[in-house]
């Protein structure tokens, strides 16, 4: 099955280490997407405002401000209400599942995240463009 393109999209990856976040970013790149960078949850937030991203792939543990309050802060603000948040954590246990659903995140990635993850998020984003 062919991958769908990310062309036109605006993918914001928030990620705390380094090598990790560049990966996940260029994998996105090599779909289309162009994609922007934070290394907290606070600087995600400013990038959130300033760009407006229709999808967040989001570390959960992180300095500063994690993954958990920045899901919250994002849902509580209506302007974000259909940008697609995706957690990406090393944790897979049903427990923590369970804190990202209730955060507020709509989906759940383990890394190391791969192409096959990434082109399910890809054919989920196959309709309209998500990016504003």
């Amino acid at each position: 099955m062919t991958t769908p393109s990310l062309s036109g999209h605006l993918i914001l990856v928030i990620e705390d280490h380094d090598d990790t976040r560049e990966a996940l970013a260029l994998l996105l790149a090599s779909l289309g997407a162009r994609v922007l960078q934070a290394a907290d949850g606070r600087a995600g937030l400013a990038q959130l405002a300033r760009e407006r991203p229709g999808v967040i792939f989001c570390d959960i543990m992180m300095p500063v401000m994690d993954g958990f309050e920045f899901a919250r802060r994002v849902r509580r603000n209506p302007a974000y209400h259909t940008t697609l948040l995706i957690a990406v954590t090393a944790h897979d246990s049903p427990d923590f599942l369970r804190k990202t659903w209730l955060a507020g995140f709509d989906g759940h990635m383990v890394k190391p995240v791969t192409g096959d993850d990434l082109a399910s998020i890809a054919r989920r984003l196959a309709g309209p463009t998500v990016a504003q």
